[in-house]
């Protein structure tokens, strides 16, 4: 096969169709970032698909950077855990680190955010706990994100229509220069993604779990709002209101519950002390949350019953069930006209009666108006059965006579 020659992010060159490590062969490039390229390459001799990702060439050169890139690949090699993505081998050719990563189809959350707008809370949550379940496990064998945002978040749907969530580039935002990260404005690409760092980070100063936290914070933020919390015109005005700038309040507009936007402003608090000691505190909030909005739709229901116009209609429909019984009873050989099956007619009220009725039952409530016009229809519906019932046994018993 002939080799198409491709420039790698700093310079670095490959070719498509090149094998890495004598088994990855290179097929396509699928990104780049300030920490090096992605591939997609097919692993002989089983034939799976893989992201091969190359760590840029400053990166890869760092002494310090050596060790904790090899140290922390170890660590997540032993990883397996189903929201974040499965690293299968690591090494270096040719002076370059890689990275041998799950393939994952699907969308970056960003587009999804970018695609549909806010993303209903329930939904919001739903992601945002698959994150937090993995960052239990990742936080407690000493693993760090540090540069969680949405482009490292990867959503698919599976068959039962749920969100299935991957956090990519674990263990890749620590290689950095630990010497250049302590001033913010000389290095802050190199600290992760301004947008979505936490205040202590923007700072230069040591990062932990609370870190990850932050950036969850502010992506469940931008989830249920469609946007991010701050805006600025370059990345050290970003930086400089995530240090000073107090968190926006979410537009009552969103109806987002209370219990959701007090954890997010906790998980954004500036100080890391004040905000969830751990994943695992952020995560049972979150249950919470989510349990109560569980509770509170299951109260709004109402079912068929609570429905007074529907209580009309089951009393009708009874009432003539048994007049049906009746005439089925009697013999129908002197059968000489027109059979009224109900000893008095039916009064089908209009939207008035009604209104009128569902206010007797209690109905005036707010929540009852917010039922009356699906009432309406349900009636109108039963009604229409009820009168064809009737008419096909006027007709049954027309021909038995």
């Amino acid at each position: 096969m002939v080799a198409n020659h491709m420039t790698l992010h700093h310079g670095t060159k490959a070719r498509i169709g090149e094998l890495v490590n004598g088994k990855y062969e290179l097929q396509e490039q699928i990104g780049a970032g300030a920490h090096g390229t992605v591939y997609r390459a097919l692993q002989h001799p089983v034939g799976r698909t893989v992201a091969l990702k190359f760590i840029s060439k400053h990166l890869s050169s760092d002494p310090d950077n050596r060790v904790r890139f090899f140290h922390e690949a170890r660590v997540l090699a032993r990883l397996s855990h189903p929201s974040v993505v499965t690293l299968f081998d690591y090494g270096e050719m040719n002076g370059q680190l890689f990275m041998v990563l799950e393939y994952v189809k699907g969308s970056e959350l960003t587009e999804l955010i970018r695609s549909e707008g806010p993303l209903d809370p329930i939904r919001a949550i739903n992601i945002a706990e698959q994150i937090l379940r993995a960052l239990v496990e990742t936080h407690e064998i000493g693993l760090v994100h540090r540069d969680l945002k949405p482009a490292n978040i990867m959503i698919s749907r599976a068959s039962t229509g749920e969100d299935l969530v991957k956090i990519l580039d674990f263990g890749i935002a620590s290689l950095r220069n630990e010497r250049s990260a302590q001033s913010l404005f000389n290095h802050p690409q190199a600290l992760g993604t301004p947008g979505y760092c936490a205040p202590e980070q923007c700072l230069g100063h040591a990062v932990g779990p609370s870190a990850d936290l932050y950036a969850l914070g502010v992506i469940l933020f931008e989830m249920v709002s469609g946007h991010a919390p701050y805006s600025a015109a370059n990345a050290w005005m970003m930086l400089e209101r995530h240090i000073n700038e107090a968190i926006p309040m979410l537009p009552r507009s969103l109806a987002v519950p209370a219990g959701l936007e007090s954890t997010i402003r906790l998980a954004m608090a500036k100080k890391p002390e004040a905000r969830f000691p751990d994943a695992r505190s952020m995560l049972r909030k979150l249950l919470e949350v989510l349990s109560d909005q569980s509770a509170s739709t299951e109260r709004t229901m109402p079912t068929l019953r609570d429905i007074p116009v529907l209580r009309l209609q089951e009393h009708a429909l009874a009432h003539a069930a048994n007049n049906l019984e009746s005439v089925a009873e009697e013999p129908i050989d002197d059968f000489d006209g027109p059979v009224f099956l109900l000893d008095a007619p039916l009064h089908f009220g209009s939207s008035h009666d009604v209104h009128h009725q569902m206010v007797q039952d209690g109905g005036g409530d707010e929540q009852h108006q917010e039922w009356t016009r699906s009432a309406l229809w349900i009636s109108m519906t039963l009604n229409g059965t009820l009168i064809l019932a009737i008419a096909l046994m006027v007709t049954i018993i027309s021909k038995h006579a």
